[in-house]
């Protein structure tokens, strides 16, 4: 019998291995499912996973490598090899469901330790009327492990409630996979009105953080790296972003210093 966190590893994989690759105009693109999670490299995807998940980086390739021999990608995997019964058993579950079911699974189980941390503060402030979260204090960003922050909580469900639970790009309706991406890093900046902020799906947020996808301060309109012309974002580019309930878009000025000549350490999202 597997243990609860090989077996959320097990399901990590068979979705990485199902969705490597993806069509687009009757090309096939590559690791595809690795960037959607918000990895560059199937390494640094085998890193991430063991370190969350307390595995060996090669538990985490040899499960991959298992699921290859079933499902059509680039990699050949172990053909020679029959699944174990408790593999073959998450296969028979989860085979039927596409996609972005699997996706929004697949999400919740990486993002379970810091979401459920993230709850206990959401709880607090549940019952707080409308209102800009307070900006942070620089001195104490420091006393927050793993990046949870006072502001936070409050800063994603303003976000939420002024794009009506939508992703700005894509208008992923998904709420498990939306994120609230800082304009400006708060890290530096400690900013969490909302003007500072986008609510992203969680692919989309790692490719605006890495400047892979941008939006032009002037009229907002969406630019995707030529890096990912063969991709399914491509189809963004170009595209205006959705506003807000009010009608109105982030601030132009804190978009226009993310993509300046400023310090590297000031624009970088987070």
């Amino acid at each position: 019998m597997l243990s609860i966190n090989k077996r959320n590893v097990n399901i990590i994989a068979y979705y990485t291995s199902r969705f490597l690759d993806a069509e687009t105009n009757k090309d096939v693109v590559e690791n595809e499912s690795y960037n959607k999670l918000g990895f560059q490299t199937r390494t640094e995807f085998h890193i991430s996973i063991a370190n969350q998940f307390g595995v060996k980086q090669s538990y985490v390739k040899n499960m991959e490598d298992s699921y290859d021999s079933i499902h059509g990608n680039h990699r050949r995997g172990w053909h020679q090899r029959d699944l174990r019964p408790a593999q073959q058993q998450i296969v028979d579950t989860l085979s039927q469901k596409d996609e972005d079911e699997l996706f929004v699974m697949v999400k919740s189980i990486m993002n379970n330790n810091a979401t459920a941390a993230l709850a206990t503060l959401e709880y607090k402030t549940a019952s707080d009327n409308w209102g800009e979260a307070s900006d942070d204090d620089i001195n104490e960003l420091h006393k927050f492990v793993k990046r949870i922050r006072k502001g936070q909580p409050k800063f994603r469900k303003n976000l939420l409630e002024l794009y009506s639970e939508k992703c700005v790009i894509t208008a992923c309706p998904i709420k498990d996979v939306l994120e609230a991406a800082h304009i400006l890093r708060h890290s530096i900046s400690g900013i969490n009105h909302s003007s500072n902020g986008l609510l992203l799906r969680s692919d989309i947020h790692s490719l605006f953080d890495s400047n892979k996808i941008k939006i032009n301060p002037n009229d907002y309109t969406v630019e995707v790296d030529d890096s990912l012309k063969n991709s399914n974002y491509w189809q963004y580019n170009g595209k205006r972003i959705n506003p807000s309930i009010n009608g109105e878009y982030p601030s132009k000025e804190y978009l226009s210093i993310k993509y300046s000549d400023l310090p590297h350490q000031l624009i970088t999202s987070d």
